[in-house]
């Protein structure tokens, strides 16, 4: 329990002051390579709940832009992770991506 309320906490900490979601998917639509948007609407996405549409956004911010926020895709990918716990069966498939997205 400590781990998912210290990762909601860190998504809500990254998105004070930002962009409504709505702002973020006309980012997303109209721009393919934004990966900002699509960082910002994972973070929006975790609060509400939609793991797999986060881990989804995080793994393209990765190969939009590795630098992006200091690596911050994977560092978000892998408190979303760390949220799920490694038990949870949708971690697995997404570690894997994660893997082949770095090597």
């Amino acid at each position: 329990v400590k781990t998912a309320a210290t990762g909601r906490l860190f998504f809500l900490t990254e998105l004070q002051g930002f962009e409504s979601a709505e702002s973020l998917q006309y980012r997303i639509a109209s721009n393919d390579r934004d990966a900002e948007a699509r960082y910002f609407m994972a973070a929006n996405c975790v609060l509400a709940g939609e793991m797999e549409a986060a881990m989804e956004l995080l793994l393209q911010v990765i190969m939009l832009d590795r630098s992006f926020r200091d690596d911050g895709g994977r560092k978000a990918l892998l408190k979303v992770f760390d949220m799920l716990g490694s038990t949870d069966p949708r971690v697995a498939p997404y570690r894997r991506r994660l893997f082949t997205s770095l090597h």
